[in-house]
């Protein structure tokens, strides 16, 4: 059922002693990409079987509509593997994204990191205090720590109420970390070396949460996959194929984007869909 290479879509699948990957991209959503200025990556081991990892790299657009471009899976969960994946679309398209929303996963932001070497990495505010949250015991003195998480806050996200001052905040933070050795050591590990992918004042332009994708999975999992979990590799695949990238293209042409290509994607997806459905009558 699925192709090694597909003429129009970017299909793969990749199955070896060692390593198992698939991807599938829409040639449709090619037309679109030139859109996104910042694309989301995230993942959930609640729809395969043997928790394989389950990505999706979605973007937004301006009407609000979230977009899965790319969807793929990998075992195992590795940085090289991944790699593979986002190497495959980001060629395909002959474009680089400016900026990559993800949580603070090591293999996730290697892979971008090494894929796409000039894509600025934004970690998640709220995965960064969602980690930060676990390190309490990190500190000695409970209040200490109750003040290294606000100024932490203030330096992903700012402020609604004022302006902040981020080095001086940011020196604050160094005096409470100089009174407690265990959670110095811990952000050092942690943070000050990637202060770019945390910091709001090094955010610019891209988008500082994750939710886009985390919103996505939502969807996917109570609109096309309810109560369903532990399904077949093949299962999924078909369904992507057939149901689920099909209706995302067609909330895009309902909303008039790049109306040019309309009628060619409204065709495609129509005989994909009829194909697919003679396919599974013809084999119920």
């Amino acid at each position: 059922m699925v192709k090694s290479h597909s003429p129009d879509d970017l299909i793969e699948f990749i199955h070896e002693p060692d390593r198992m990957i698939f991807y599938y991209a829409p040639f449709e959503a090619n037309a679109f990409s030139h859109q996104i200025q910042t694309y989301h990556i995230d993942s959930t081991y609640k729809l395969l079987r043997s928790r394989i990892p389950f990505y999706a790299v979605t973007g937004k657009f301006a009407e609000s509509i979230v977009f899965p471009f790319l969807y793929f899976f990998v075992w195992p969960d590795t940085s090289e593997n991944i790699q593979v994946c986002l190497t495959a679309y980001f060629g395909s398209i002959n474009r680089e994204p400016s900026y990559f929303s993800m949580d603070c996963a090591p293999q996730i932001t290697n892979a971008v990191e090494t894929a796409i070497p000039l894509c600025q990495i934004i970690w998640c505010g709220v995965h960064v205090l969602r980690a930060v949250m676990r390190k309490a015991e990190k500190f000695q003195d409970r209040s200490n720590f109750e003040t290294f998480y606000n100024l932490m806050k203030l330096l992903v996200f700012g402020s609604e109420e004022e302006e902040i001052d981020h080095d001086e905040v940011y020196n604050n933070l160094e005096e409470i970390l100089n009174e407690e050795p265990a959670a110095r050591e811990y952000f050092d590990q942690q943070w000050r070396h990637h202060l770019d992918r945390w910091m709001l004042r090094y955010r610019n332009e891209g988008d500082g949460t994750n939710n886009i994708s985390e919103s996505h999975f939502k969807v996917l999992k109570h609109q096309y996959f309810p109560e369903r979990r532990n399904l077949r590799l093949d299962e999924l695949v078909i369904e992507l194929y057939s149901s689920v990238v099909p209706s995302f293209l067609i909330k895009l042409q309902i909303k008039g984007l790049d109306s040019e290509r309309s009628v060619k994607v409204i065709k495609k997806v129509t005989r994909d869909f009829e194909e697919m459905t003679q396919f599974k009558d013809g084999h119920s």
